[in-house]
């Protein structure tokens, strides 16, 4: 699968690295975290204060006994405030950190448990790729809470973002309800600011996760030295998105083969439109119950309903 991925030309553009693989690794959990930290990372610090603002409005919406399940979380920090304004309210709660790297869960539940230790709030980690979960999800009787924070969700080309939305609409029941948490920060310079490769953690991270490649596939067909890394905003939808350039022509064992100039894409982020984003809803048949954004930023979170 991997091999063809990077192999084949993607919606006649180029072969990209799924995000998947770059996750999948300790040190890339290490330089996720590290990442997500600094000052012009806008989107952990927008989130984290629109929940905190917001997170008792958003927490009056969860019925007793809710199933919460995080997808993405990183170390748990962007929930942590809604998770304080449930716990204010008493709302008896079971949160699941899902991940598909384990470090990352183990990380955020050691945040999250001496916090919430004599709360209502139990707290699980769930390990896996966002499929396993969807497989998972229906062996849940109890209201379900889906959480996509950080633009985990919808961060496709329009179609496979409509698809996406499709299959999570299809593990909900009447009773369910997803947050989805959207960057929509139009300010390029700002996006610059927090993408471009001159952010040493982010070129680390991409690079690490092209490595980790190497150990998939068995084989070391990606060295640092033979590839050059890049970064481009594109405009129709607003995306960035990075991309390896071969310096060289690149032979492997593995039957790929690259001429100079040859280039595979990876680590898109796509920032919708609000009103994109609602058409999304409205195509896969999601209502909108609440909305809540950050003034003067680019950061929204959507309450749906079946």
């Amino acid at each position: 699968m991997l091999l063809e991925q990077l192999r084949t030309a993607r919606d006649g553009r180029f072969p990209f690295l799924p995000d998947t693989v770059i996750w999948n690794s300790d040190k890339c959990a290490e330089l996720w975290t590290q990442l997500a930290l600094r000052p012009e990372y806008y989107q952990t610090w927008e989130e984290i204060a629109l929940l905190e603002k917001n997170g008792t409005e958003i927490a009056k919406h969860i019925r007793p006994g809710s199933v919460l399940i995080d997808l993405g979380p990183g170390d748990t920090r962007k929930v942590t405030p809604l998770l304080n304004h449930i716990e204010k309210l008493g709302i008896p709660v079971t949160y699941y950190a899902a991940d598909i790297s384990r470090p990352l869960i183990e990380r955020g539940l050691r945040n999250l448990v001496p916090r919430y230790k004599n709360t209502k709030i139990k707290l699980l980690g769930l390990w896996g790729t966002f499929d396993d979960v969807l497989n998972w999800v229906p062996r849940v009787s109890s209201p379900k809470f889906i959480m996509s924070l950080g633009s985990s969700l919808l961060n496709n080309r329009w179609n496979d973002a409509l698809a996406e939305l499709q299959q999570w609409k299809s593990v909900m029941q009447p009773h369910d309800l997803m947050l989805v948490g959207i960057d929509s920060e139009m300010d390029h310079d700002k996006i610059r600011k927090s993408y471009h490769p001159e952010n040493d953690s982010l070129a680390e991270l991409i690079r690490a996760g092209f490595s980790c490649s190497n150990r998939i596939l068995e084989c070391d067909w990606y060295r640092d030295e033979n590839w050059e890394l890049t970064w481009r905003l594109d405009k129709e939808p607003l995306m960035s998105g990075f991309a390896l350039i071969a310096k060289h022509e690149v032979c492997t064992q593995v039957g790929l083969q690259f001429a100079t100039g040859d280039r595979i894409e990876c680590y898109e982020s796509i920032k919708y439109t609000p009103n994109e984003v609602r058409e999304q809803f409205q195509l896969t048949g999601l209502n909108v119950k609440s909305t809540w954004n950050t003034p003067g930023g680019g950061m929204y979170e959507y309450l749906v309903s079946l």
